[in-house]
């Protein structure tokens, strides 16, 4: 009877530890929103691609953006070296793809890129030109710039093969025009289908000067368009003068609008000094620091700061907008998330690393986001990290 009381008790002893197991497992956030929802994350590096991921002979000099195929395959696309740096999803260098040149498949200061299907699509500013590529490097087409409603700033490839193009129409013979900003949509043969999106925006003045000639002046703070691309194919589309988003279809119809309270901060003193100071120029003889009288007198430094300098959507189709906030320090480390259908799910901070997770070349894979390191020496590396809840976070 003893015997049988023990393995009575055991057996009990055995569930219980299971049924606990299960709840810890059960409490486990299982998505992203999840995790948001805790409102403080932690970013945990898995994977890091930089020159010791190379083979001899072969470097890193400018990378820029980085982009991923249906397999997993890693495409890194280096500015300055005029080519695509292939790896397999583990990390593994595979090859090389294109070169400087004007020929078919080459590049000459490619700027922005995307892989969609089995197309790699280029914008090649130096060629002027848009091009698409095999997966392995081969020429497919390629079109000049004409016929677009101003000159590519960035590319990213729909789902479907599509593609989106910002461009910006800059008014030389005005400088008190502001530019024009178009999302374009062109088909995967590179034909444009239609623009979905115009706003005009002040990045920069564009004035002419006797010592330096035709020069572009910065406009700090002044409302952008902001824009990405969820994993279904919406294009999520912003302009900052208020805390507002759009949702719209490849062919730019308004599928649900958000608007989300917030309070505006104002532009200090310091943010102007910052600014200028941050500024560099060449005199004719030497780069130089700090804002020459001309280019003080024609920045216009607005009241109020835009609702949020950027947005992006995660691997779910999360939307994150990064607002300007009153807490200095914690500006570049907060964000805010929200639903596929716009329903503000938190504000959330990254406890650590201290990164902006809004770098222009941050890229998505799944639950897992990339970023792009640049160590002081100037050269960069590519980190792949899991999203996490902090300890520290909301119970």
């Amino acid at each position: 009877m003893r015997g049988k009381s023990n393995y009575r008790v055991s057996a009990i002893l055995f569930l219980a530890g299971l049924f606990s197991c299960l709840l810890l497992v059960r409490a486990e956030p299982t998505s992203l929103a999840e995790i948001y929802r805790g409102g403080k994350i932690i970013l945990r590096p898995e994977m890091i691609i930089d020159g010791s991921s190379l083979p001899p002979g072969v470097l890193f000099v400018g990378v820029a953006s980085i982009s991923f195929d249906a397999l997993g395959d890693i495409y890194l696309l280096d500015f300055s070296d005029n080519n695509i740096k292939k790896f397999d999803s583990g990390g593994k260098f595979l090859k090389v793809i294109g070169r400087k040149g004007q020929g078919p498949g080459d590049f000459s200061s490619p700027v922005s890129f995307d892989v969609v299907k089995d197309r790699i699509f280029v914008w090649d500013m130096g060629n002027r030109r848009l091009s698409a590529l095999t997966l392995e490097g081969a020429a497919v087409i390629s079109r000049d710039i004409s016929g677009l409603s101003g000159r590519p700033q960035r590319l990213r490839a729909l789902p479907d093969g599509d593609l989106v193009v910002e461009t910006e129409k800059i008014h030389f013979d005005d400088p008190k025009k502001p530019q024009d900003v178009f999302l374009e949509v062109l088909s995967p043969d590179l034909q444009v289908k239609g623009v979905i999106s115009s706003q005009p925006v002040w990045r920069n003045k564009h004035i002419r000067t006797e010592q330096f000639g035709l020069t572009n002046i910065p406009q700090p703070f002044s409302p952008d368009i902001h824009w990405d691309i969820s994993p279904d194919g919406r294009i999520i589309i912003g302009f900052a003068a208020e805390y507002k988003f759009g949702v719209y279809n490849s062919q730019g119809k308004l599928l649900l609008s958000v608007k989300h309270p917030f309070k505006p901060v104002k532009v200090t003193e310091k943010d102007k000094k910052n600014h200028l100071e941050g500024i560099t120029f060449f005199d004719g003889k030497s780069i130089k620091r700090g804002a020459p009288d001309f280019i003080v007198k024609n920045t216009e430094f607005p009241k109020y700061k835009p609702a949020y300098s950027s947005l992006l959507v995660d691997g779910e189709g999360n939307i994150l907008v990064h607002p300007f906030i009153e807490e200095e320090a914690k500006q570049p480390f907060v964000f805010d998330a929200f639903s596929p259908e716009g329903k503000f799910i938190s504000r959330v901070e990254i406890i650590e690393p201290k990164v902006d997770l809004f770098d222009r070349e941050t890229r998505w894979q799944g639950k897992h986001v990339w970023m792009r390191k640049i160590d002081p020496d100037g050269t960069a590396r590519f980190i792949k990290y899991r999203i996490e809840p902090s300890s520290a976070g909301k119970k």
